[in-house]
């Protein structure tokens, strides 16, 4: 006969393991969203309802509380795109760790971005822009949302030109702070005259949420 505390320990592996499917299928679903260019979609897949979401986008800031995380998706999205301009969004390599009381979830994705956009004289740039993603899910009612978002840019270059010539895009334009946003936290892209830290690190496993911390701790193992 199997004891109950078999039996509780199976059900609490199987809840984090539908949790994994689930956080990993609403990532994608928030990642096709982008790639369609549809603000209104990729709000439904955040926790906008909490006072403390955020979003921190490379250096340009990180955006938190509803208001701000809107304004930061319409500064993304809010545009019209012209003939030719696309932006693709490409999940990999998730690791995705789920709490041990089953609320929360970290996760890590790395993002390759081929980019098509529009020059000042109408013709077309293709340039390359990847980094990685740093999440936290947070359940919400039966639906997982993403709570705090950080896009670390790893570098963002002109396509013919590669990562090591072209540094001209790794930072933002030498203009004030978007009117939404906080200083950014964190900011080291790619360049060939300094070493990257291995930031952010893969997550541990947890018992519950604390803060955020994780996604930037300094580790040499993940």
């Amino acid at each position: 006969m199997i004891s109950q505390e078999r039996k509780a320990a199976f059900l609490q592996k199987l809840e984090r393991v539908t949790a994994y499917q689930e956080i990993c299928e609403q990532m994608a679903l928030a990642a096709k969203a982008f790639n369609a260019h549809d603000g209104a979609a990729c709000r439904r897949f955040l926790a906008l309802e909490l006072p403390d979401v955020w979003i921190e986008y490379a250096d340009e800031g990180r955006f938190v509380g509803r208001e701000a995380v809107e304004y930061l998706l319409d500064l993304l999205l809010g545009g019209e795109r012209r003939d030719g301009e696309f932006t693709e969004i490409y999940l990999t390599t998730p690791v995705v760790e789920v709490a041990g009381d089953g609320m929360t979830g970290h996760g890590v994705w790395w993002c390759p971005v081929p980019m098509t956009t529009a020059r000042e004289d109408g013709s077309l740039q293709a340039i390359w822009a990847w980094g990685n993603l740093a999440v936290d899910f947070i359940r919400c009612g039966e639906t997982w949302k993403i709570w705090h978002f950080h896009y670390f840019r790893l570098f963002k270059c002109r396509y013919e030109q590669g990562w090591v010539d072209d540094l001209s895009m790794i930072n933002r334009l030498n203009l004030p702070a978007h009117p939404g946003s906080l200083p950014p936290t964190y900011h080291n892209p790619y360049s060939p005259l300094s070493v990257r830290d291995g930031i952010p690190a893969a997550p541990r496993p947890y018992e519950s949420h604390t803060d955020s911390a994780w996604m930037t701790e300094t580790r040499k193992d993940v």
